[in-house]
């Protein structure tokens, strides 16, 4: 039988940010201090062993290859056409 791996937590949290439905773009930030938006699920790929992702930037060329234990953490992308306590 084969031995079923732990995921990292934030691999978890990252796995239900991306099967979300609907989708809702989302920002992972990192211990560096960058911040990557994600604003379609083709735009981030988790590796198969859980503890790396690839992310695709929307507006530029290219890739960036992040260590999943260096996220610090994932939100939801604010609605900033709404203004603060109007509704």
């Amino acid at each position: 039988m084969a031995k079923q791996k732990k995921g990292l937590g934030v691999t978890i949290e990252l796995r239900k940010f991306m099967r979300a439905v609907p989708f809702a773009p989302f920002h992972i930030k990192t211990t560096d201090g960058d911040t990557f938006t994600i604003a379609h699920p083709d735009f981030a790929m988790i590796s198969p062993g859980g503890d790396m992702v690839i992310v695709y930037a929307k507006e530029e060329e290219g890739h960036r290859v992040l260590n999943l234990r260096q996220v610090v953490s994932m939100e939801p992308v604010r609605d900033t056409s709404k203004k603060p306590g109007k509704r």
